[in-house]
């Protein structure tokens, strides 16, 4: 005999939901929205080009130079892998959705930049 699916979800269903959403740091869904999401905003993700796989596709380990530089920038990162690869790439990110594919220049304007200002103080 087949049971049908409950129309409501059980115990053991919002445990495993609320098990998976902290595995991957999702909000508890009855949590105040912090911020508007980007599909509320009508807005839709670039494709994913050579670009972005670049910046997205960027390893940790070759984030904690890049990662300083924010730092000298003014910028509070943590000093742990995941959190400088984070700020890294959401730095390279807005520069990429802002510039286009002439992001890498700009990027590089950018850190030049704080550079210059970081040895004048």
């Amino acid at each position: 005999m087949n049971t049908p699916a409950p129309e409501t979800p059980t115990a053991p269903d919002e445990a495993l939901s609320s098990l998976m959403g902290a595995a991957l740091n999702v909000p508890h869904p009855d949590a105040p929205a912090t911020q508007v999401s980007a599909v509320e905003q009508g807005k839709a993700l670039p494709p994913l080009d050579e670009n972005l796989r670049l910046i997205l596709g960027r390893p940790n380990f070759a984030c904690g130079q890049l990662a300083q530089m924010l730092r000298l920038g003014g910028q509070e990162i943590e000093h742990r892998a995941e959190h400088e690869q984070a700020a890294v790439i959401y730095f390279l990110l807005n520069i990429y959705l802002e510039h286009g594919s002439g992001w890498a220049e700009k990027a590089s304007d950018a850190f030049a930049a704080i550079a210059a200002q970081a040895g004048r103080k």
